[in-house]
């Protein structure tokens, strides 16, 4: 089912139905973490999120001295600029000499309504640009490109997450709009979105990721 396109998500008040491209599921309740989907998705559903699309490229460079740039003696870091390299660019050290040091930019890209806007295809320019923020800062990671890729962040308008519950079938449960920073907080928010699906309610503080905050949807 990997890659599998969900063409439409039904729920009703007994469970939950889910068609795709191939065929259709049927389920008591289900866990919605659909990225970039989410917004056609739920609209759907009558739930009409302003979430935005925001295409980044990600760069991986090979320093000379790559024992330099390992965990515990390179930081993760984040440069608080919004300058001619972007919004907040930021680095991670390496945890495989093979795959080289990742520095990008966190926010400052275009956005588009529909991932089928999205053009794939890495930009070589860019994979130079972000060299040069390098070379002026860490000159020593300003390596060879080692490989580069798009990837999209969600993003919503106050950059927090969505964790919750659908307003008219609780058995629906949301997580979506993670705008680029929900990887570090997956052990926390897949708790909160287990514990709504199979518990319907979590002990976590989930008042920051409603839905309502958006969209007041009449239960």
């Amino acid at each position: 089912m990997d890659q599998t396109p969900v063409v439409k998500i039904t729920p009703s008040d007994s469970g939950v139905e889910v068609q795709t491209d191939q065929e259709t599921f049927s389920c008591d309740r289900i866990v919605l973490t659909i990225g970039s989907w989410a917004k056609g998705l739920l609209a759907e559903q009558g739930i009409d999120l302003p979430l935005k699309i925001m295409p980044c490229q990600l760069g991986f460079y090979q320093p000379e001295q790559i024992a330099d740039f390992e965990p515990g003696t390179f930081p993760v870091f984040f440069a608080h600029m919004n300058g001619i390299y972007g919004e907040m660019p930021y680095g991670i050290p390496h945890e495989d000499p093979s795959i080289g040091v990742k520095i990008t930019t966190f926010y400052g890209w275009k956005t588009v309504n529909t991932p089928s806007e999205v053009d794939y295809t890495p930009s070589q320019t860019w994979t130079e640009h972000i060299r040069d923020f390098a070379r002026e800062y860490i000159p020593d990671a300003a390596g060879p490109l080692v490989s580069t890729r798009r990837c999209l962040y969600t993003l919503t308008p106050d950059k927090h997450f969505i964790v919750d519950q659908h307003p008219s079938y609780p058995h629906v449960v949301i997580g979506a709009g993670f705008s680029g920073h929900g990887f570090k907080f997956t052990t926390l928010t897949g708790k909160m979105l287990a514990d709504l699906a199979v518990h319907g309610s979590t002990p976590h503080d989930t008042s920051l990721f409603k839905v309502a905050r958006f969209q007041p949807v009449e239960a």
